[in-house]
């Protein structure tokens, strides 16, 4: 019920607190891709990279890195031109690569020479991604480019619930299409709105909607280790989510609501703290 990651049969769920992980961006703070629902507004809180490299922007708690940036119209960010970077951080610090759209494989190859892990989003139909992203790409070929990183890395991918105008049916067609890729992990993050962006006004799926979905993708994918991520609205509506996210046995959620935690306790789950971002959380010991 709680994933192929748990020692012992006792239910456990991780409480991640990503503190020891910073944010960094290889690119300014405008994003050509201009996507709906984010328009390149998260990168204003990320550290640049030269600030980070030169020290200036370092703290010393960080014991890892998610390392991002705007994408170009082809979906990509471009990590590859910044690996002398990269590499240098490296040495010092674990690193999670946000990828965007990867086809060429000496890219791939040179990204996992200094990624710790691949962060991946991905979604289940070519009308979210031309509508949402803005991208020409097949599904399957935006499978391939994970497939493609997995070759040489460990990859998370993460699914986004309520891009889709499918009620979640593009959702969870994605998480098929990952689990018949080889994936045993993924990521549920879920819409929301942002100020600014082209998606401001439109509303996240119905807490009850997010449990049904979470219930079932439990119920149909026992291997599967799921994690409630870090993007999702704040609120009366995360303590809801999170604590329907615990009774149907999602195993680690990012800065969950205390509501959760207490839902949990109350179930006999054990709760474990792990501190850096969840998707490091791969054979790393939480305390």
């Amino acid at each position: 019920m709680f994933g192929e990651k748990e020692q012992d049969q006792s239910p456990r769920i991780i409480a991640v607190l990503p503190v020891r992980t910073g944010a960094v961006r290889v690119t300014g703070v405008n994003c050509p891709l201009n996507c709906a629902h984010c328009g390149g507004h998260y990168l204003k809180g990320m550290k640049p990279l030269s600030e980070v490299v030169a020290g200036a922007a370092r703290r010393p708690r960080w014991q890892s890195l998610l390392v991002s940036g705007a994408c170009n119209p082809g979906g990509e960010v471009p990590l590859a031109s910044h690996l002398k970077e990269l590499r240098q951080l490296a040495k010092s610090y674990r690193l999670n690569l946000h990828t965007g759209y990867v086809a060429d494989e000496t890219v791939a190859q040179r990204l996992a020479e200094v990624a710790t892990v691949f962060s991946c989003d991905f979604v289940g139909d070519e009308a979210t991604l031309a509508e949402v992203y803005g991208l020409p790409y097949s599904v399957h070929q935006y499978l391939a480019s994970l497939k493609l990183l997995q070759r040489y890395g460990r990859v998370v991918p993460h699914i986004c619930l309520g891009l889709s105008e499918t009620r979640l049916a593009s959702e969870t067609h994605a998480v098929r299409l990952l689990v018949e890729a080889g994936f045993s992990e993924i990521v549920f993050l879920i819409f929301r709105p942002t100020r600014g962006t082209c998606w401001a006004g439109k509303s996240p799926p119905a807490p009850e909607e997010v449990a049904a979905f979470l219930a079932r993708i439990r119920e149909d994918y026992p291997q599967l280790w799921l994690t409630l991520g870090c993007m999702r609205p704040g609120g009366g509506y995360r303590q809801e989510v999170d604590s329907y996210a615990v009774t149907a046995g999602i195993n680690a959620i990012v800065q969950p609501a205390p509501a959760a935690l207490a839902s949990a306790q109350k179930q006999g789950i054990e709760v474990s703290t792990f501190f850096e971002c969840c998707s490091f959380w791969g054979g790393l010991d939480a305390d």
